[in-house]
């Protein structure tokens, strides 16, 4: 399930103008036609690696604005100090729920 999830932002999705770039830090969204979302997946697990990341995404990112993500919750524990020593603020969690199986609906 974890998987599947993780897979709805990491994993292109052209048919509604969606690329991911993978890098050696994590996963960077890449837009098509200059729209949608700009976000950095974060996957490293060390602290001293954020910065090299957000630097890397700046440079493919140019002026525009990006978002950071951390999709899990110990790994989030470890890199939240490092990102705001860089600058980064945590504007809150976001838990995603997923349909495992069928639905059935009675009157």
């Amino acid at each position: 399930m974890r998987r599947e999830v993780r897979s709805w932002y990491t994993v292109p999705a052209p048919q509604i103008g969606l690329g991911v770039v993978p890098t050696p830090y994590g996963y960077l969204s890449d837009p098509a036609g200059g729209s949608g979302p700009r976000r950095l997946v974060l996957s490293v697990d060390d602290a001293e690696e954020v910065e090299p990341a957000i630097a890397a995404a700046r440079a493919f990112y140019g002026a525009a604005a990006f978002e950071v993500w951390v999709d899990d919750r110990e790994r989030s524990e470890r890199l939240t100090p490092a990102l705001r020593g860089s600058g980064w603020e945590v504007r809150g969690d976001t838990v995603v729920l997923a349909l495992v199986g069928s639905v059935r609906a009675e009157r």
